[in-house]
């Protein structure tokens, strides 16, 4: 199940399709035609070797970046989510420019474009045109200017990919070019069919039929994903810069290991967490055996499949703790957790650790998880931990059966809003059938998807940091005729229950949005989470829109699911304030002829020769 729009307060105005917010239909739009699609060359191209095999190429870490006052707000928005993925995937940062020789400068150049490596000396420029601001574009051009080609132009390409020239588009050949071993180097990684780095199926292609044909058919409608980095997209960055580790440390835990991840259980009474497996039906780890007791889940969290996987369950109070964790890159710590379990409550606990031993020191936060039905459910909550190191206790008060899945802490902030949307298919069917009936009554005329009950999903009242308050609409089936039934979308609408608040602004304006259908993969580095974004601002919409509402409103994709459970997020982040203002203006214009953005040691920017260029007599940047 795709999310593939989003909709203006109290319509479906801007609508947009992700899918078709290409790096290709962005650079068309701009009558920009690179060989190889988005990559521009270099003068000395000819005489590089490949960027890939040549330590000379690659960056310093972490890399200078400096944004153009021209950039909008919504890709300033994206380009924060593309560090925070970096960061979390990868070993590789960008920090802001402070005077550095070498950086990277980002400009609304028309398209979507970088060059590969590090081959200017002084300041490279990414382009982030109309149509390139998403957090995924950002991560692609950036990973261009790490060294990094794309997926298809591998030297192997054939033995997993066939190109169909008859369906490439006349002139546009060049983009499909395929490069030996001296110029693109995989790293020794294996081909990567669902990389941010290869073309979709269908680029540039004259017809109906794709141009590029998985040798495995099962990867057709992966090829081209624009969500985040693969796993192997990460591994390359990472092979690539010589590290192991992210930046931010993400601990990941599945309970089928049998220490069970560090968890030991706190001498409380009798009762105690028990691993499970499900295949074998049996209780595991255990010196003596034991039966496990009727009403155990039969399902693993993780796999939402009865055939493999284990949890922890207990029955009766009993508290598990944790290990200890050093994580300190980040404020925020995203806790996640599933649970199954139909009475009493489950605590969460947040300790500091003593340092001589790690022992449970003070505790300085927590969370409820209050009882459900015996079925898998979803919790997330964001810790601001005050010291580096801390420990997590888990406890379990009631008398019936709890268990735990899918424990996960990341170095990042949860996304502040949330809501599950259970029993999916039930509520795909109603809609389904109820569409069904209204094509039915309207005998071939167009009807309206958002007048039908049964088609939409409305979450509970949401406020924004700023007391705003919103709602997000799921529609299961968003026009049948254009786009069958593959995909869903999501709308927001403004709410008028914050109105009292006698503080707030209006128009809504300069609100960055973003939207997402969470992946379940129980392994946090491998989520690909379905995303749009959308940033509110008058001059591109009726300012009615994000106006005070006057109403309450009236009810009226290969992404992973399990459980029969929809996970949407959401952030709001306030923008209004956001100071574009950058060492480049005092540069601008600065490109060519050698010439580009220097710092002097006032930290004043001017206009200067690149490294190692000098000033000559004629006022030509030149060999010293």
């Amino acid at each position: 199940m795709k999310v593939f729009l989003l909709g203006a307060a109290f319509g479906a105005n801007n609508v947009v399709d992700i899918d078709d917010v290409t790096i290709e239909s962005a650079n068309k739009q701009a009558g920009i035609d690179l060989r190889d699609g988005d990559i521009m060359r270099s003068p000395h191209a000819s005489s590089m070797r490949s960027t890939l095999n040549d330590d000379y190429y690659r960056w310093n870490l972490p890399i200078p970046v400096e944004m153009s006052s021209q950039m909008n707000l919504k890709a300033r928005g994206e380009y924060l989510e593309a560090m925070v993925e970096y960061e979390l995937r990868t070993c590789v940062s960008f920090k802001p420019w402070e005077g550095e020789d070498d950086f990277i400068s980002i400009y609304p150049l028309g398209g979507c474009w970088s060059y590969v490596g590090h081959v200017y000396p002084s300041q490279q420029n990414v382009s982030i045109g109309n149509g390139c601001e998403w957090s995924v574009t950002i991560e692609h051009e950036l990973m261009h200017a790490l060294g990094i080609y794309h997926e298809q132009s591998r030297p192997d390409r054939d033995d997993y990919i066939f190109l169909d020239l008859e369906q490439v588009e006349d002139g546009k050949e060049h983009n499909f070019n395929k490069y030996d071993l001296e110029f693109v180097s995989p790293v020794d990684t294996p081909y990567a069919y669902d990389s941010i780095m290869h073309y979709g199926a269908y680029s540039f292609n004259v017809a109906d039929k794709p141009t590029l044909v998985p040798r495995i058919e099962f990867f057709t409608p992966i090829l081209g994903q624009r969500k985040t980095f693969s796993p192997l997209d990460a591994e390359r960055i990472n092979k690539l810069y010589y590290c192991d580790n992210p930046l931010r440390k993400t601990f990941n835990c599945n309970f089928n290991e049998f220490n069970i991840c560090g968890f030991v259980n706190e001498k409380l009474g009798v009762d105690k967490w028990t691993q499970y497996d499900v295949e074998s039906k049996s209780v595991i780890g255990q010196i003596d055996a034991i039966m496990p007791p009727a009403g155990v889940p039969l399902i693993d969290a993780s796999a939402d499949i009865i055939d493999s996987g284990r949890y922890v369950y207990t029955q009766g109070k009993s508290s598990l703790v944790s290990r200890v964790y050093n994580h300190y890159a980040s404020e925020d710590q995203c806790v996640v957790m599933w649970t199954n379990f139909d009475q009493g409550k489950i605590d969460v606990e947040f300790w500091s650790a003593t340092d001589d031993y790690g022992e449970l020191d003070k505790l300085q936060d927590s969370f409820t998880i209050e009882a459900g039905d015996k079925k898998w459910r979803y919790n997330q909550y964001n810790y601001r931990p005050e010291q580096s190191k801390f420990k997590v206790r888990i406890t379990y008060s009631g008398t019936g059966i709890a268990a735990i899945d899918d424990f996960s802490i990341q170095e990042a902030p949860c996304r502040p809003h949330w809501f599950t949307i259970e029993d999916v298919q039930q509520k795909m069917d109603a809609a389904k059938a109820a569409v069904d009936a209204a094509e039915q009554a309207a005998n071939g005329e167009e009807i309206d998807y958002l007048d039908i009950a049964e088609n939409s999903h409305w979450s509970d009242v949401m406020y924004a940091k700023s007391g705003h308050s919103f709602k997000i609409r799921w529609v299961w089936i968003a026009n049948r005729k254009i786009y069958g039934e593959t995909y869903s979308s999501a709308y927001l609408y403004l709410s008028n229950d914050s109105n009292n608040n006698g503080e707030l602004f209006w128009p809504f304006i300069d609100q960055f949005f973003k939207i997402f259908a969470r992946d379940q993969n129980p392994n946090v580095l491998e989520r690909m989470d379905n995303q749009w974004s959308y940033v509110s601002r008058t001059q591109d919409e009726p300012a009615g829109n994000w106006e005070k509402p006057v109403d309450e409103i009236s009810p009226k994709g290969y992404v992973k699911t399990k459980h029969d459970t929809l996970i949407i997020q959401a952030q709001v982040e306030d923008m209004r304030k956001t100071d574009k203002s950058t060492p480049l203006d005092g540069c601008e214009p600065c490109y060519g002829s050698g010439r580009a953005c220097r710092m002097n040691q006032a930290g004043e920017s001017y206009c200067g020769c690149m490294e190692p260029l000098v000033l000559d007599a004629n006022g030509q940047c030149d060999c010293a």
